[in-house]
């Protein structure tokens, strides 16, 4: 593959338009030549090898003193043809979103214990933050850590937040 290709099948994928239908087409030859599906796979792959590494060296902080801050795990899952009991298979997530500028993050975790949430609130939430959450037991504790957070936390049975 020469360096035209690289470039081009990068800037295809940048803006969103590496598909295996489209990508094929964009790069073919006048000779009928071109980059095969299995290497637009693997260069795909790699581009989104690039962008995980760059933001697990460089984490998407948000908040700052008075900022608030939502906090919360989801799973997702998927059922194939959107049919049958749901898998066995599921991925949680860890996540905030600053509640004034939609700005946020969001990690997978293998465990949702306090002992793998609260290292990521404080590699993702600025010191000072005002934190809300569920009164899920890993969070218990955050208004006594050493950023020192301002912790609500909200009582889905009663519908308001406690502070």
């Amino acid at each position: 593959m020469n360096y035209k290709d690289i470039v081009e099948m990068t800037w295809l994928w940048v803006h969103n338009q590496l598909t295996m239908d489209f990508g094929t087409l964009c790069l073919k030859k006048p000779d009928g030549t071109g980059v095969s599906t299995k290497t637009i796979v693997d260069w795909k792959q790699f581009f989104r090898d690039i962008c995980i590494d760059f933001y697990e060296r460089n984490p998407i902080v948000i908040g700052g003193p008075g900022v608030e801050i939502q906090i919360d795990e989801t799973v997702i899952t998927k059922r194939k043809y959107h049919r049958g009991r749901m898998p066995a298979s599921e991925k949680w997530f860890f996540g905030g979103i600053e509640v004034a500028s939609g700005r946020a993050f969001m990690v997978p975790v293998n465990r949702r214990d306090r002992d793998t949430l609260i290292p990521l609130i404080q590699r993702h939430i600025r010191p000072g933050s005002i934190i809300c959450s569920d009164r899920w037991a890993a969070y218990a504790n955050i208004g006594e850590l050493p950023e020192e957070y301002e912790h609500r936390t909200v009582n889905h049975s009663e519908n308001f937040v406690v502070l």
